[in-house]
């Protein structure tokens, strides 16, 4: 925890211009809730973080009452097995579960302008979808490098970045680029390496 808040500090402290975000995939009842936005927000200083949606929209009113702080809850995750449950038809509908959420989140959770989705970049068809019924709706993407998410399978999404981005998350590839001593070098190489890949699809995708 010691180590989280250093890093915390430094970003905030040499990168001020950049939005920090929290990957902690929280969401729970009411007072635990609570006491994540105290850490989050006040002790850590974050600007956003990742949460679960299924508690629902009351549990989860703590957060959604914030209005200047990014709440990106997870829709369609990167893992091999989020089919388990993710794609599983939702009652009464003729959507999956995670299209349900996307489009709970989009039109009844999005109050303060400041709700995004989690789509892993591992499931195009599926991201592809819930950009559809969302509007395009702005998502963090992770599962990009070392789980197999690969920034060209993007290329023919370019026109609608524009003005509703994606936002890539690549942990794996860049922090373990390297064991050996040199590994700050060839992490630094491998977050470059990403960079340039983006830029190749223009100024939609951060």
């Amino acid at each position: 925890m010691e180590s989280l808040k250093k890093t915390f500090d430094y970003l905030q402290k040499e990168y001020p211009h950049i939005p920090l975000l929290l990957d902690g995939k929280r969401g729970d009842i009411g007072n635990t809730n609570q006491g994540t936005i105290e850490f989050a927000f006040k002790y850590l200083g974050a600007h956003g973080i990742t949460l679960y949606p299924l508690m629902g929209q009351e549990a989860l009113s703590s957060f959604l009452n914030l209005k200047d702080k990014g709440l990106f809850f997870l829709c369609r995750t990167s893992n091999s097995g989020a089919e388990e449950f993710f794609d599983l038809p939702f009652s009464g509908s003729h959507r999956l579960l995670y299209e349900q959420i996307g489009l709970t989140i989009s039109e009844k959770w999005n109050q303060n302008r400041n709700c995004y989705l989690v789509l892993g970049g591992t499931h195009m068809d599926s991201l592809k979808r819930v950009r559809e019924i969302t509007n395009h709706m702005i998502a963090l993407v992770p599962g990009i490098g070392h789980q197999g998410g690969q920034i060209a399978s993007f290329q023919n999404l370019s026109e609608s970045l524009s003005k509703n981005p994606l936002i890539f998350h690549s942990s794996r590839s860049i922090i373990y680029a390297s064991k050996e001593r040199d590994f700050a070098q060839k992490s630094r190489q491998a977050a470059l390496e990403m960079v340039h890949e983006i830029q190749k699809l223009g100024d939609g995708l951060w």
